[in-house]
């Protein structure tokens, strides 16, 4: 998810709807394929997010026992110029 801004009323609640049914067809897919429920993994950006945690867990369709790793700025191992 490019950009996880503060999505806010119908825009918000559609974009949530989207994932949510996103991440239950994923499941119900992959049960018929390889015989095991596997959700999708959900990656989201943005420079400009307070509280990054607990805005994914609202936007994401995840278990509440889901690890989410939350990457800073400073973990940032891109090459730069010196």
């Amino acid at each position: 998810i490019d950009e996880a801004h503060m999505y806010e009323g119908v825009f918000g609640a559609h974009v949530s709807m989207v994932l949510s049914r996103f991440s239950r067809l994923s499941a119900v897919c992959s049960h018929k394929i390889r015989n095991v429920i596997q959700l999708p993994i959900f990656l989201a950006c943005s420079a400009t997010m307070s509280h990054p945690e607990q805005h994914f867990r609202l936007l994401c369709p995840m278990p509440e026992d889901a690890q989410i790793t939350i990457l800073h700025s400073s973990d940032d191992g891109s090459p730069r110029s010196a």
